[in-house]
């Protein structure tokens, strides 16, 4: 066996020597690569790329809503109207009878078309409910066709076909042939005459104010006729001492809407 050539031993030792620091730098410079730290992404938006929208959180269903129930209405004898505001049919009594010849007197303004505001319109009135109702009175004298009346009974007669009467006033010219003043004696004197249209009270019925509400048919001169209708309401008389006319005559109406007088 030959012996190794002694030149050859100084390379075989620096071999020997640096092995180890080749190795040591191979694995530090793959440590160094894999250690490295990630570049941070920018913090600029590429234009054409848009940020991604958060997750949408699921909303949860809205239970149905359960239909409004309306609260019941009050009972009404109609089904209709609240019993505060429908008139309440009520029976004729006595009082609203003996209205017969003022509501008569006031249709046939009503029905002349006359100004019952006027104190012609008042003495045309006061005139027909005489020729109605003035032999009622103990206190009226008749002459012939002639009655003649206290004023004191004229202002009852006056406070029952007016809610808001106050006092007589005065006869206009043109209407002494009617009705005739007597100062001495402070009575009145009217020429009677026969209407020929009487007036029937159909219904009745009371409001809420404590008003009451009449429907009554005035019939026409000729039998074969179509009755007038009218519609009046009346309230209790605020004139004290009245023996006849308890109640007044607030308002009347004919059966045409457009056609009404108040007062």
């Amino acid at each position: 066996m030959k012996k190794n050539s002694p030149r050859f031993l100084p390379l075989f030792l620096a071999a020997l020597l640096f092995a180890p620091l080749f190795a040591g730098c191979a694995s530090s410079s793959g440590n160094s690569d894999a250690s490295l730290p990630e570049s941070a992404p920018s913090s600029a938006v590429s234009p054409s790329a848009a940020p991604s929208a958060p997750p949408e959180t699921p909303t949860p269903s809205p239970s149905p809503t359960p239909a409004p129930t309306a609260s019941p209405a009050p009972e009404t004898d109609g089904g209709e109207k609240d019993a505060s505001q429908a008139p309440q049919e009520t029976e004729i009594i006595p009082e609203w009878q003996a209205m017969q010849p003022l509501l008569e007197a006031r249709a046939l303004l009503l029905l002349n078309g006359e100004d019952a505001q006027t104190a012609s319109g008042f003495w045309h009135a006061a005139s027909f409910a005489i020729d109605g109702c003035g032999t009622w009175f103990a206190s009226g004298e008749a002459l012939g066709s002639a009655l003649t009346l206290p004023a004191s009974v004229l202002e009852e007669i006056g406070s029952g076909l007016y809610e808001d009467f106050s006092a007589l006033p005065e006869i206009p010219e043109g209407m002494e042939g009617d009705v005739s003043f007597d100062a001495q004696a402070d009575a009145y004197t009217r020429q009677t005459s026969e209407i020929g249209m009487p007036l029937e009270i159909s219904s009745a019925a009371a409001l809420e104010d404590g008003a009451v509400q009449l429907v009554c048919a005035l019939s026409p001169a000729v039998s074969d006729g179509e009755p007038y209708r009218f519609t009046f309401v009346i309230v209790p008389n605020p004139r004290p001492g009245n023996t006849v006319f308890t109640w007044s005559i607030r308002s009347v109406s004919s059966g045409a809407p457009e056609t009404s007088e108040n007062g």
